[in-house]
């Protein structure tokens, strides 16, 4: 409207002006659907388009050219600003309506939309009229600056909410995790752990929070572990096995899965920690029976070369005893 009143009359500049109202009023209604997660009818956009329609025609055939200029202007513009009127109290109803009820910006949103859609209404009859047309204008601005507002602190609101969701969630796997989980920093100081590492080495969180890597990692040298974090922070995922120490001094097979964490405080390391021990049980005892069915083969093999030489079998079976017992008598 600013413009009109520099450059004067202008029927192209005029429709071009309500179109984008238009538009801007329709879009207001899509985002306002899309942010509550609400679908938005098609219904809309024929709307809108039988508005378009009535100010194209209107302002090219100069309909009721016969009116008072402000008669005109309400009869071009009413149903523009009904169409604007309808979506804004709609998208202010949509945002009041959302799940999110506990929004402190939503409400504060969908309260001002209401209010500047019953202001759209009226202005058609409070533009023509000199005196008013000022604080009209006025009123829509500030309800402008308003919405704008609350939708930051609505924005802001629900960014707060998702980060706190998503720190629940996270902190529910952390600390039910099977495996035991650490997050320490680059110089190998404990920041965290969940109960699982606290039951596999017999340590309280407090006491493991004030430890190092390298206090409990016995089977890596501090020298190396440096080099592996240094994979870590080049984005490098790591996978190693050693030996953990645990309160009462006995040493637990694990195997370590760690990668890099950005977090608030900076580059942190996260670090995956399973007991092997069963499985390292496991192939011992695999080991063991290939080794005892290796020395039945040569125990075999030794009868049937040696027929009856009891003296040749029995440094065969001799050795064979030596193997599996990793005793010099056999």
């Amino acid at each position: 409207m600013l413009i009109m009143l520099q450059v004067g009359r202008s029927v192209p500049l005029f429709i071009g002006i309500q179109l984008a109202a238009t538009l801007n009023g329709l879009l207001l209604l899509w985002g306002a659907n899309v942010f509550t997660e609400r679908p938005t009818s098609r219904w809309w956009i024929l709307m809108a388009g039988l508005a378009w329609s009535w100010l194209v025609i209107g302002g090219a055939t100069n309909i009721a050219s016969e009116f008072t200029e402000s008669s005109r202007f309400i009869l071009l513009t009413l149903p523009t600003f009904f169409f604007l009127c309808v979506v804004t109290i709609l998208s202010g109803l949509a945002l009041l309506r959302s799940m999110d009820k506990a929004s402190f910006g939503l409400r504060f949103t969908g309260w001002a939309l209401i209010i500047w859609g019953i202001h759209k209404l009226n202005y058609p009859f409070i533009r023509p009229i000199e005196s008013l047309a000022p604080w009209g204008y006025m009123l829509a601005s500030t309800l402008a600056v308003m919405t704008t507002i609350g939708m930051l602190m609505a924005y802001f609101e629900r960014s707060r909410a998702k980060s706190v969701r998503n720190e629940r969630r996270f902190r529910g796997l952390f600390d039910q995790a099977v495996d035991a989980i650490y997050i320490h920093d680059i110089r190998g100081n404990i920041v965290d752990v969940n109960p699982s590492a606290c039951d596999m080495l017999g340590y309280s969180s407090d006491e493991l929070r004030e430890m190092k890597v390298e206090d409990i990692e016995q089977s890596v040298p501090a020298p190396q572990l440096d080099k592996v974090w240094e994979r870590i922070e080049a984005r490098t995922a790591v996978s190693v096995e050693g030996h953990h120490a645990r309160k009462d001094g006995s040493l637990l097979p694990v195997e370590v899965s760690a990668g890099l964490l950005e977090a608030e405080e900076g580059r942190q390391i996260l670090a995956f920690v399973r007991d092997i021990s069963k499985r390292r049980e496991s192939d011992l005892k695999i080991q063991r029976e290939v080794a005892v069915n290796a020395s039945l083969a040569r125990v075999s093999r030794a009868l049937l070369d040696h027929g009856g030489d009891l003296k040749g079998i029995s440094e065969v079976v001799l050795d064979c005893g030596k193997e599996l017992t990793d005793s010099p008598h056999g």
